[in-house]
């Protein structure tokens, strides 16, 4: 299987007044092809910081990125790495980070709007992925008049209008129940089948990591554990049990 990104040796430092706090100590790991990989772990145990790494949206101390097997010196450093989210990185957040005064079609349509892309395709490109996540008949509402799965819907197709290789999701079900949660992940699946896209899950969530192929586990910065899943319901179980361990020990 491909490589697609591909982190070496990730370190980060933050300073909290005079605490020094270690962040990401020597991760290194790999996303393949059409894979979808969730990264859990406590509060603080670096899976934001290196979503951010990944996104290009913060620059480590120490390490190498590789993106389709290439080594990227300037991956975090501007004017590289605004191209680099343009052309390859699309993102879905908790917040749906939508903007309440504008329509569904709207909203999907920022990121065309801001590449230049003309009006008529425009149009063509966020109805196939309005049809995608399923809100054909909600073009015109606005965010406010819709459910928080639909939001998040809404902010799924805004990420995938450009057709990003690798898709970075930091909570994407943290605000919705479970059984909306489920659709949303049944949603990933779908994208992944049809678009064959790159997907990284943050989640604390066993039942939304056990949609992953890969299951990796962060504690206090460090790469701790790995779990592939087998597809089956006894997933769930075994992701649980690598988590309660990962933060007891």
């Amino acid at each position: 299987m491909s490589e697609v990104l591909r982190v070496e040796g990730i370190s980060k430092k933050y300073a909290n007044g005079d605490e020094i706090i270690e962040a990401l100590k020597n991760v290194s790991l790999t996303l393949h092809k059409g894979e979808i990989l969730a990264i859990m772990g406590s509060s603080g145990s670096g899976k934001s910081t290196l979503l951010h790494i990944l996104g290009a949206l913060d620059v480590p101390d120490e390490g190498k990125i590789y993106l389709n097997n290439i080594y990227e010196k300037n991956y975090c450093k501007e004017p590289y790495s605004t191209q680099i989210r343009s052309k390859y990185i699309g993102f879905v957040f908790q917040q749906f980070n939508l903007i309440n005064d504008l329509t569904v079609i709207e909203n999907i349509s920022l990121p065309l709007i801001l590449d230049g892309v003309e009006d008529s395709l425009i149009h063509k490109m966020v109805t196939e992925k309005l049809e995608m996540v399923d809100l054909i008949g909600k073009e015109h509402n606005r965010p406010c008049e819709l459910s928080g799965g639909q939001q998040q819907r809404v902010a799924i197709a805004r990420a995938i209008i450009t057709n990003p290789k690798i898709l970075l999701a930091d909570e994407p079900t943290g605000n919705l129940d479970y059984n909306t949660a489920k659709d949303i992940m049944s949603l990933f699946i779908k994208m992944n089948n049809e678009l064959k896209q790159s997907t990284i899950i943050v989640t604390h969530d066993p039942m939304v990591a056990s949609y992953a192929d890969r299951v990796l586990f962060f504690h206090d910065g460090i790469l701790k554990n790995e779990y592939q899943t087998n597809n089956t319901d006894t997933d769930i179980d075994e992701i649980i049990n690598l988590f309660r361990n990962l933060v007891t020990r």
